[in-house]
């Protein structure tokens, strides 16, 4: 059914590769591979055009094809291009509920006048007068305090501008190639010890990371790639407790699932307590069954300071490998926290 169907998806859309639309096609077959239903194939072909349009809007909507990163061999620019767009869409969609909710109450005022308490008003004119100078002094002097109280408010909630890289696509400088694992498949370097919670929602997070990824796949490849994701503390990162970020975790495989499916040859997860391996079968069941079906777990401490495994991550990665990456994840430590606080 792949073929007749990524006909007719290219048909309806004759922007997609060929590529992209066989990827579509078979994402839609695993998601119905288990039904028992009778309108099956009906099923998958709706479904698969539903994916495909909302990919073609989502690229429409943040202008993908209009708004070129400027240098795409530069990992680090392509994060920032992607970072900018998310919290560029964060921003307009608060502006927009702002708005929304500012419109809502002036509609309400006009609706339902607020009624007037003139008793209430003369009471407090009749205090203030004989409070007199002493009243006027504490007045100055709460205005003051009010005016220092906004100021630290609003230093407080900066508006953030960027967000800490956690995705990376090594290059092995020795040879100038893209960093694979045992079976050849092009590896992403995630450090999930980075991701700040409190930085931005899990939608900014989960939309900065497809938008990276876009750049770098190919939509005339049917390329698969490997998810290699450290979970261990570093100097001067968040460092959150992988049971805290589940849900951000899961917002981002499911928009990575949504937007890129059929990408993922692999995922490998270390090292993780035994406690959050015990839970895993209730954990897993949140995530995108796509995803959850290559996903591997390694356990073992993630504490600051804690060794790789290695032993269990050999039957993915070879040795060398494994130590570039490890040397690319220490020179990532910010040692200069310290000396800051």
């Amino acid at each position: 059914m792949t073929d007749s169907l990524s006909k007719k998806l290219q048909e309806e859309f004759p922007d997609s590769p060929e590529a992209e639309c066989i990827r579509f096609a078979q994402a839609a077959e695993r998601a119905f591979e288990f039904s028992r239903k009778r309108n099956k194939e009906q099923l998958i072909q709706q479904s698969a055009l539903q994916n495909l349009e909302h990919y073609h809007d989502w690229r429409s909507c943040y202008g993908i094809d209009f708004d070129k990163v400027p240098l795409v061999e530069d990992d680090a620019v392509v994060w920032k291009w992607a970072v900018e767009k998310a919290i560029g869409a964060a921003r307009a969609k608060e502006e927009s509920q702002r708005q929304l909710v500012e419109a809502q109450t002036a509609k309400s005022a006009d609706e339902e006048p607020a009624l007037v308490d003139y008793d209430s008003f003369i009471d407090d004119a009749v205090k203030k007068e004989e409070q007199g100078k002493d009243n006027e002094d504490e007045a100055v002097n709460s205005s003051e305090a009010v005016e220092k109280d906004e100021t630290e408010t609003t230093n407080v909630h900066k508006p953030i501008n960027s967000l800490p890289q956690i995705i990376f696509k090594r290059v092995d400088p020795k040879t100038g190639d893209l960093v694979r694992d045992k079976e050849g498949n092009v590896m992403f370097h995630v450090l999930a010890a980075r991701i700040d919670r409190f930085a931005a929602s899990n939608e900014t997070w989960a939309l900065a990371i497809s938008l990276y990824l876009e750049i770098h796949f190919d939509r005339r490849s049917k390329d698969l790639f490997a998810l290699f994701i450290d979970a261990r503390a570093g100097e001067g990162w968040a460092n959150p407790q992988f049971l805290m970020v589940v849900s951000l975790t899961r917002a981002i495989v499911h928009s990575v699932a949504t937007i890129h499916p059929g990408r993922w040859q692999s995922i490998v997860i270390f090292p993780l307590p035994r406690a959050v391996l015990g839970i895993w079968k209730t954990i897993k069941g949140y995530f995108h069954p796509e995803i959850a079906s290559v996903m591997k777990l390694v356990s073992g401490p993630a504490r600051l300071g804690s060794r790789l495994p290695k032993g269990f991550l050999l039957p993915f990665v070879d040795d060398e490998t494994l130590d570039f990456l490890e040397q690319c994840r220490v020179e990532l430590y910010d040692t200069h926290v310290d000396e800051i606080l």
